[in-house]
């Protein structure tokens, strides 16, 4: 996703959005109480903050540019932490797991990543057809480009 990459720390009281710098978005307050809202928990997720256009593709300058077209979204891919348990020794595909089932079902301003487990090569070359921002892979050799790329 082609956005604004955060943190979203989500307590009893508030959700803080916070840049990797450690800055706090205070522009998105909305968008955290509407997180807030979503979640029945206490955790942190690592997210990237984004408007998307009307086919679900990330916007990057009307995020940037922020003149009314379209509301940011939430786009959750991994939960760090969660009701009090620090999650980050643990299995990608297992936080995963437990982030798909905090995320709440659509339409919601709170979106999940999802992810492949397989036929990454083709996943790339998708998301370099479509122009998209770009792919994580985790567990993979990646100092070598596809053919072709």
């Amino acid at each position: 996703m082609d956005g604004f990459r955060a943190l979203a720390y989500v307590g009893e009281d508030q959700t803080r959005l916070v840049s990797r710098n450690g800055n706090a978005f205070k522009r998105f307050t909305e968008l955290a109480c509407a997180i807030h809202i979503d979640l029945d928990c206490q955790a942190v997720l690592d997210d990237e903050i984004v408007i998307l256009d009307d086919e679900g593709r990330p916007q990057f300058y009307e995020l940037l540019r922020r003149r009314g077209r379209g509301e940011p979204a939430f786009y959750a891919f991994d939960v760090l932490w969660l009701d009090g348990e620090d999650l980050r020794e643990r299995p990608l595909v297992e936080r995963k797991a437990l982030l798909r089932k905090l995320v709440p079902k659509q339409p919601c301003i709170l979106l999940y990543a999802d992810h492949i487990e397989r036929n990454g090569t083709e996943f790339f070359r998708l998301t370099c057809d479509r122009d998209l921002e770009g792919i994580f892979a985790d567990g993979i050799d990646i100092r070598q480009e596809p053919e072709g790329y």
